[in-house]
């Protein structure tokens, strides 16, 4: 006989439940001892993955259409929660007085912790801060939110954290065969749209590039490794890796890391008292006669003439 704990039983249901109002973003997680318990999980998450892209393009040509739900929740500077969207108490099951005051990072799974951690250290500098990433929310033990989110820096120094309602989610084979089940043709068809061989190909490429831009985000203080191992880390061969990241970003893969590197740096020479040799270590330059090279070159004058804002 099958049988579900209570909280297991409640949260599939949820989950039928929002996918039958377009709300696609729901997870399950997985039990260490129920096989047919994370059957079930596996096709409902799975269900999410394949359809909300296509319901995001029907809704373009289509006003009745549903569209995931949209999360704003505001920051006070010191990362604790000053504001929520009141229909966080739908996706996440709390009132929204509940989270004010909270630490944003009491609302993420483990595995966003990560993440978030990583992307922290860069929401000081001058320039205005803009980043996007994928968070999961945590709503139970069983149960967690994903969406992708921009985090942008605001005028006064507070943040903002916004769902984005054109998701770009992982392609459906990728995820199929991370959950160990078979893409046998004829399956996951729906009466309005089919998951073509290209489109999923696309899919994919695209959100390569974007796991590969949070990759050169979060690892700026690293060396910059060359572009062959980089492309085979994200699904390309170079050739193609280049091809495609100059048709989307005008620029090599090589520049546009060099690009950020000296960014980083020009802030941290303009905003803190670290000294060059300090400076090029925490943009991967092992040297300082390589930082000064690769510094000159980008703004024309060397490191040292950078006027210093303290």
């Amino acid at each position: 006989m099958v049988s579900f704990t209570k909280i297991q039983f409640e949260n599939i249901c949820r989950v039928l439940h929002e996918i039958s109002t377009g709300n696609l973003g729901y997870r399950l997680r997985f039990s260490e001892s129920d096989e047919y318990y994370n059957l079930q999980a596996k096709y409902l998450n799975l269900i999410g993955e394949i359809y909300t892209p296509y319901l995001v393009e029907l809704a373009k040509h289509d006003k009745k259409a549903n569209f995931p739900i949209f999360l704003e929740i505001h920051l006070r500077e010191d990362l604790m929660i000053r504001e929520v969207s009141h229909n966080i108490f739908g996706l996440l099951g709390k009132n929204p007085g509940d989270y004010i005051g909270l630490s944003f990072r009491d609302l993420l799974t483990e595995e966003s912790l990560k993440g978030w951690k990583k992307l922290k250290s860069n929401f000081y500098m001058p320039t205005p801060v803009q980043f996007g990433t994928r968070f999961n929310f945590q709503v139970n033990h069983w149960l967690y939110y994903s969406c992708f989110c921009y985090i942008t820096g605001q005028p006064d120094g507070s943040f903002k954290v916004t769902s984005q309602k054109n998701e770009k989610y992982r392609d459906v084979n990728a995820m199929m065969r991370d959950m160990g089940l078979s893409n046998q043709k004829g399956n996951f068809k729906h009466s309005r749209f089919t998951i073509t061989e290209a489109e999923t190909n696309k899919n994919r490429d695209k959100e390569n590039l974007q796991n590969l831009l949070q990759f050169m985000e979060e690892h700026l203080e690293e060396p910059t490794p060359d572009m062959k191992s980089l492309a085979h880390r994200f699904g390309f061969n170079e050739k193609k890796l280049v091809k495609h990241f100059k048709m989307t970003y005008n620029q090599t893969p090589y520049a546009y890391f060099t690009n950020k590197k000296m960014q980083r740096a020009m802030n941290l020479l303009q905003s803190t008292h670290l000294g060059i040799e300090d400076v090029a270590a925490s943009v991967g330059y092992p040297t300082k006669s390589s930082f000064y090279k690769a510094f000159k070159k980008k703004f024309g004058i060397p490191p040292g003439a950078v006027e210093r804002g303290f």
